[in-house]
């Protein structure tokens, strides 16, 4: 079919682009993008339409890479100004990581308030999308208004907000999701701790290590590393040393093997703080381990 064809020809251009970007021509990789939107912009072929979308977002990267901060917002709000009503499932996904990437770029530029907003707008459309590939940016962007917030000295409403992503994605399924809920925990902890408040903050490093210790997935297995060590530090903190050392030999027993450069870090941080309490507390002959 005529539609097919144009499909496969937009198919073809999109990956020439993307080509041209892995040989190091980023400013051919863009105007190829760039071609794709002035010859395709007006198709009504939702298959050719995802492609437009998806060359929109590519670009808004590309251009934020070069530093070209405005260019790349402006290209993400183009990618919402054309498809953000658009009902087609495939259309959804560009649409609403094009939302969530411009929050991400105004908070790295400081624009809190505005970043925050983009957060909020992500989250309202898509936060009960029935596609799972399109809740994951609602649940990003619900874990980076909490750091957004934390950033912004709020830290009451930061662990609130932390709070919401695990009440809405606590029990869905979806790998990516879990890993959002594991990271929001893992943060809230981390808000808790820098608070002043160690006790409540190990009760949530425990949540996350009940939640997910046994979890094959290497991102979730990461969260439950950090999870260990930095219960260790709390513990530490509260001069409770033997049960500190415990925690960072659990993250040895169970990550010591593991080949994962994330988890390779963790064992690393958590063998240098078992040390380091070990030699304080005169045992130095049992050591930092290798």
């Amino acid at each position: 079919a005529k539609s097919d064809l144009l499909w496969i020809a937009v198919i073809a251009k999109f990956n020439a682009a993307v080509v041209l970007g892995d040989q190091g021509q980023t400013d051919g990789e863009i105007a190829a993008y760039d071609a794709i939107l002035a010859q395709h912009g007006n198709d009504h072929d939702p298959a050719v339409r995802e492609q437009v979308a998806k060359a929109m977002f590519n670009k808004g990267g590309l251009l934020w890479a070069m530093e070209r901060f405005t260019e790349a917002i402006e290209s993400y709000d183009e990618v919402v100004a054309r498809y953000g009503n658009d009902i087609e499932p495939a259309l959804r996904t560009p649409v609403a990581r094009a939302r969530y990437n411009k929050g991400v770029r105004l908070g790295i530029l400081g624009r809190h308030d505005e970043a925050i907003a983009a957060y909020d707008d992500v989250f309202a459309r898509y936060g009960n999308d029935p596609e799972p590939v399109v809740r994951i940016p609602a649940a990003m962007a619900l874990g980076n208004k909490a750091d957004q917030l934390s950033e912004s000295g709020l830290p009451e409403e930061a662990i609130e907000v932390y709070d919401e992503v695990v009440s809405r994605y606590g029990n869905d399924p979806e790998p990516a999701l879990r890993t959002e809920v594991a990271k929001a925990l893992f943060n809230k902890g981390g808000q808790l701790g820098e608070s002043g408040l160690p006790e409540e903050a190990i009760e949530v490093y425990d949540d996350v290590i009940a939640r997910y210790g046994n979890d094959p997935e290497p991102a979730l297995r990461a969260q439950v590393a950090k999870a260990l060590v930095n219960k260790g530090s709390r513990l530490g903190q509260l001069e409770l040393y033997e049960e500190a050392v415990d925690a960072w030999n659990d993250v040895v027993a169970r990550y010591g093997n593991d080949t994962e450069p994330d988890l390779r870090a963790q064992v690393a941080n958590a063998l240098f703080n078992r040390g380091i309490v070990l030699e304080q507390l005169g045992r130095t002959a049992q050591g930092f381990g290798v």
